[in-house]
């Protein structure tokens, strides 16, 4: 989510010899922060270099996510016309949570306060590794009653912990368990594809091979 910048500095500012250039970094609350090496030289050269950096980092990725997001649109779609399908229906949602946290965070102008701005998308960025635990879970077959009322709670309470009381450490923690019982649910996932032998098993355990 680091957004490169190009700047074309008038030949008459630089002088024969050393040259020092003062950069002020103006950072987020939570990310947005830090400086890459700065390169120098021929417009035509470092904007060259530009375009590439900005093509890896922002546009291919916005790209990315906007098929991301059509695509759990349509997986939630799915689950809507039919709500037996309810695997589906956390798996769209964890795409369309995912895909609005990342194009949240590559966003070079937060359309209002930032700090408000990174509590939403550290929130949506739970929301859519609490939607892919209970897509894991409910891929089985079997009730998990405990895990979804865990992740609900979790959804319901995680607005109001960034709002009032967000901790480094809590927050750290928090990830940590989710992703470990998120693992845990890909784990029960991939034993129910070879027990029942499922024929869309492949691709449950091709995509849990690129997730980790």
């Amino acid at each position: 989510w680091y957004v490169p910048l190009l700047f074309n500095v008038p030949s008459n500012l630089w002088k024969p010899g050393d040259n020092l250039i003062h950069v002020r970094v103006a950072s987020g609350y939570q990310a947005r922060n830090g400086l890459a090496p700065i390169q120098i030289g021929p417009v035509d050269q470092v904007a060259t270099i530009y375009q590439h950096r900005k093509w890896a980092q922002v546009d291919g990725v916005q790209i990315a996510h906007v098929a991301m997001i059509t695509l759990g649109l349509v997986m939630v779609t799915v689950w809507l016309r039919d709500r037996t399908q309810s695997a589906f229906g956390f798996m769209g949602a964890s795409a369309l949570f995912w895909g609005v946290s990342t194009l949240m965070l590559i966003s070079p102008t937060p359309f209002f306060d930032l700090r408000v701005w990174e509590r939403l998308s550290y929130t949506a960025t739970v929301w859519y590794q609490l939607a892919l635990t209970a897509f894991f879970f409910r891929f089985t077959e079997r009730p998990w009653p405990w895990v979804e009322r865990f992740v609900i709670t979790l959804m319901v309470l995680l607005p109001a912990y960034y709002v009032f009381f967000p901790r480094f450490e809590i927050t750290a923690l928090m990830f940590a368990l989710i992703y470990a019982l998120a693992l845990t649910g890909m784990v029960a996932a991939i034993g129910h594809v070879l027990r029942a032998r499922r024929p869309d098993g492949a691709w449950l355990v091709l995509g849990c091979g690129l997730l980790v």
